[in-house]
Parts: structure tokens; C-alpha cells; sequence
């Protein structure tokens, strides 16, 4: 009987230290993770002040693109005299929500 209880504490003790180990593995992983999401939200945080900075720049073009189309265009660019039926936007952001692309004269 005292041998089968003494077992029982050394198993216990081993899941105890297993589950230790299992929680440093997981502590790991996440600090990890938060590391990854920080320099994820640092280059998006630089990526929307590029957006802006380029949105800033075309405020003055005028863009436009197809309404069956899938990119925005400058006024200027040569793919704009095969639009018919033209959609205006006032700005690459407005475009990029409408689920257009920029296209290279932009």
C-alpha cells in the first residue's frame, strides 16, 4: 500500500514537471508570437504612411477605371481610351476599397 501511494506522488510529480515543461514550451512560443506581431504592426504602420504619402501625391490626378475592370488608372495613361463607361475615384485608397489595383502610371 505504501508502495503503490509512493508511485502515485512520483507520477503526480512527473505530470506536475511535465506539464512545467509544457508550460514554458507554450510560454516560449508565445513571447515568440508577440515578437513576430510587433514587427508585423511596425511595417504595417510603415506601409499605411506610404499609402498616405502616395494617396497625398494624387489627390490632384484624376483616376479613373472600367467598371468591369480590376485596375485604376491616371487620365494620362494609354489603357484609359479603351474605358466606355468610366468610374471616377478621388483617390488610390477610394480605388484599392472598391477592390481595384493600381495600375503602373500610378
Amino acid at each position: 500500500m505504501k508502495q503503490q501511494i509512493k508511485q502515485g506522488f512520483l507520477n503526480v510529480k512527473a505530470d506536475i514537471n511535465g506539464l512545467q515543461d509544457n508550460v514554458a514550451v507554450l510560454e516560449s512560443n508565445n513571447n515568440d508570437l508577440r515578437e513576430k506581431m510587433e514587427v508585423l504592426r511596425t511595417a504595417y504602420m510603415e506601409l499605411s504612411e506610404v499609402v498616405l504619402q502616395m494617396s497625398d501625391m494624387l489627390n490632384n490626378t484624376e483616376l479613373v477605371a472600367s467598371r468591369s475592370g480590376k485596375r485604376v488608372h491616371t487620365t494620362k495613361c494609354p489603357f484609359t481610351e479603351n474605358i466606355k463607361e468610366p468610374r471616377s475615384f478621388e483617390s488610390v485608397a477610394e480605388a484599392m476599397t472598391m477592390g481595384y489595383t493600381a495600375c503602373a502610371c500610378v
